[in-house]
């Protein structure tokens, strides 16, 4: 096991990507403390404190960037044009535009346009617990594409949080104990 003083550069390295892109997609609010949150330091304290097998066993880093297998990681606080990103101006004008585009070219995918009203259709069914049951299709010019959302309310007055999951498997009814997987009695408790 690793200790965290004697973390590898990669370590340190990815932890300042993550905290990067924490800040990259945080409010620009966060911004008047940048130098402290884009430093090399505050980011390596949040390092993982054992690298996984697959990039431990790879062996020791080879320069301005991380390999992990073959994928190359940039320096986050590097422009792509080269040079380093030195102040809060350049971070917000240049780096920070830079990771939200890279983000959504490869991870995230582009917001589709809002549909037209008259492309959205909803069908609501109240549940026997209280929740509610919504179809919703949208229909666009490849064609229409529907999706039920299910909402389960807790008894009581008392607000709790708001868990979302996404069904792929389909397997949550309409009732809160029919699925197997999804703990939807546990969470209403």
């Amino acid at each position: 096991m690793l200790l965290a003083h004697h973390q590898p550069r990669w370590a340190r390295r990815a932890a300042t990507l993550a905290t990067t892109a924490v800040v990259a997609l945080g409010p620009a609010a966060s911004l008047d403390t940048a130098p402290e949150l884009i430093g090399r330091e505050t980011a390596a304290s949040v390092a993982p404190p054992v690298a996984p097998a697959a990039v431990r066993d790879r062996g020791a880093d080879t320069g301005d960037t991380m390999s992990i297998a073959d994928v190359e990681v940039p320096d986050p606080l590097v422009l792509d044009s080269g040079e380093a990103v030195d102040s809060v101006k350049v971070w917000e004008n240049q780096r920070r535009p830079e990771l939200l585009e890279a983000f959504a070219e490869h991870v995230y995918g582009r917001s589709l346009p809002e549909p037209d009203s008259g492309d959205l259709t909803f069908d609501t069914q109240t549940l026997s617990d209280g929740g509610k049951k919504v179809g919703i299709e949208v229909t666009g010019p490849e064609g229409s594409a529907s999706f039920t959302l299910r909402v389960f309310v807790p008894d009581g007055g008392t607000p709790k949080g708001t868990f979302l999951l996404i069904d792929h498997r389909g397997s949550v009814g309409d009732e809160p104990g029919s699925s197997g997987y999804a703990p939807i009695p546990t969470i209403l408790d």
